[in-house]
């Protein structure tokens, strides 16, 4: 094996180990996934008008009321006939954003900066990508709107839902506690959605808050643990809610504070291109070795009543 190859197969196998690892992001284990290819991609969900339809027994047309007819019609035969359903798909489009990342070492003696998962500099340039994944997540759970429509040539903005929006006082912190969870399970339920895992997502700040405002009933092992999630599976609840503390939620102000919760099939991940691993020498660069790192990802709300946003003013903090 050439001395090259050697470190291109290092080179795959950390990436991987790392995609692989408690560092990876931790938002995209509680979305649906879909791989489908192309510049855009429409996401399939089931409008909200194609509930079932309902008929009085009485008024179900049958083959015995229909021999009962003296001068039955072609529409008295129409009407046995089982009558045509057919789903109409509320399309969601999805567009994907390209994600990528390199190096370049000057000789092999620091082959470690892009071949050992445990060196500093490779943990920080791939925990980027996991960044990167987890804001395109925050950012379908906060859109104001979405895309929707049949086809490229018939489609129209659609604005979240009052309904599904919760704002807690902004003159007074006492109001972010546990009643919170309790709101999001009264929303979940009026949507009928029965037996999904609810998630939601919180800053630093609005989880530092419950555990105050909490009287001692919420700790920080209530909250779910990237680590512990993926080396044991462990999915701790806050009263019935799995709640992600993320820094990408916390803000800079002293005003708006934002939190998500949702459903697995609220959101839809789709990955249009596979992470992608080169490694090869540049001989524009004196034939340093350099790394790139690349895939192409969408993240769409495919599903509004499945989606919570929550907005909460920190002036009282």
């Amino acid at each position: 094996m050439a001395y090259s190859d050697h470190f291109r197969e290092m080179f795959v196998m950390a990436v991987d180990r790392l995609a692989g690892s408690p560092q990876q992001s931790l938002l995209k284990q509680f979305v649906t996934h879909k791989s489908e290819p192309g510049e855009v991609v429409y996401l399939d969900g089931i409008a909200p008008s194609d509930a079932v339809t309902k008929t009085a027994i009485a008024s179900q047309p049958t083959v015995e009321k229909y021999n009962a007819l003296e001068t039955p019609d072609i529409d008295d035969l129409t009407d046995l006939r089982t009558p045509f359903k057919k789903v109409t798909k509320q399309r969601t489009l999805c567009f994907p954003t390209i994600l990528e990342w390199g190096h370049s070492i000057d000789d092999t003696t620091k082959i470690a900066e892009m071949t050992d998962p445990t060196n500093a500099i490779f943990q920080a340039g791939m925990s980027t990508f996991f960044t990167g994944e987890d804001e395109l997540i925050i950012a379908a759970l906060a859109a104001a709107t979405v895309t929707r429509g049949k086809n490229s040539g018939n489609t129209s903005a659609i604005s979240f839902p009052a309904g599904q929006k919760l704002t807690l006082d902004a003159t007074n912190t006492d109001n972010v506690n546990t009643d919170v969870f309790a709101d999001i399970l009264e929303i979940i339920r009026q949507n009928y959605i029965k037996a999904e895992l609810v998630v939601m997502a919180v800053s630093p700040w609005f989880a530092s808050t419950l555990i105050k405002k909490s009287g001692g009933t919420i700790t920080s092992k209530d909250f779910v643990d990237s680590g512990r999630f993926f080396a044991t599976g462990e999915l701790p609840d806050i009263y019935g809610v799995r709640v992600i503390v993320h820094p990408l939620l916390q803000t800079t102000t002293v005003t708006d504070e934002y939190a998500y919760a949702w459903t697995p099939m609220g959101l839809t991940y789709n990955q249009f291109k596979p992470l992608s691993k080169r490694m090869g020498e540049d001989p524009s660069e004196r034939f340093e070795l350099k790394t790139y790192v690349n895939e192409a990802v969408g993240v769409a709300r495919v599903d509004d009543k499945r989606v919570i946003q929550i907005t909460v003013d920190k002036t009282g903090s």
